[in-house]
């Protein structure tokens, strides 16, 4: 086991005592300040493995909650993502103040995904929310062509439709890559929903030419 493998039982490890000048010491990480705890997770390998030495004590939970976010965020950005497709509302929020990219699109299989559409297909409406107001584009289109609409209609959400058409999505947006089906209005017609249907007529849409 390595000294970075902070497991509960190194974590013990390093808390036992030693002898110096003939007394007893304890070396704790607990005890040291905070600019050398975050030095200290510098030099920790992986995420997974800061995680868990976080784990072993609430003051190095307190002194690493951000210092987590901003690694994560120079290695992918992949917290966000997790954040938004298991509705980690706090956490979501938490990865934008510290400066996450509200237009994140991270490829999800062989498609690039934005952020807020991965949110709009969860259903997560409070992290679509916090995505917005952080600067999320509600009318920008994925890989796919689609704009979070679309998802939120194939998934007959319609609070999460009502939301995104006041936060300023565009009802009348099209989806060149669809065939049929090829604006939010066709869609919910065709799955004969007529609370979306009703929603997105109040914005203003119709049918394309």
């Amino acid at each position: 086991m390595t000294i970075f493998n902070f497991t509960q039982k190194s974590y013990n490890t390093l808390q036992s005592p030693f002898m110096m000048y003939g007394q007893e010491h304890r070396l704790s990480l607990d005890t040291l300040p905070a600019e050398l705890i975050r030095e200290i997770a510098d030099c920790i390998p992986t995420e997974k493995q800061v995680v868990e030495l976080m784990a072993t004590s609430l003051r190095l939970n307190h002194h690493l909650k951000d210092y987590i976010c901003h690694r994560n965020m120079e290695n992918g950005n992949r917290g966000l993502l997790w954040a938004c497709q298991h509705g980690q509302f706090e956490a979501c929020e938490r990865f934008l103040e510290l400066g996450a990219d509200p237009n994140f699109e991270p490829l999800v299989g062989y498609t690039s995904r934005r952020i807020l559409n991965i949110a709009a297909y969860g259903g997560h409406i409070e992290c679509a929310q916090v995505l917005l107001l952080h600067g999320a584009d509600p009318n920008a289109k994925d890989g796919s062509g689609d704009t979070p609409l679309f998802p939120a209609i194939e998934n007959c959400d319609a609070p999460m439709v009502q939301m995104l058409l006041e936060m300023r999505a565009d009802p009348n947006v099209e989806n060149e890559h669809r065939y049929l089906k090829a604006s939010p209005l066709e869609m919910a017609m065709d799955k004969e929903l007529e609370v979306i249907v009703w929603l997105l007529v109040e914005k203003g849409a119709g049918l394309p030419d």
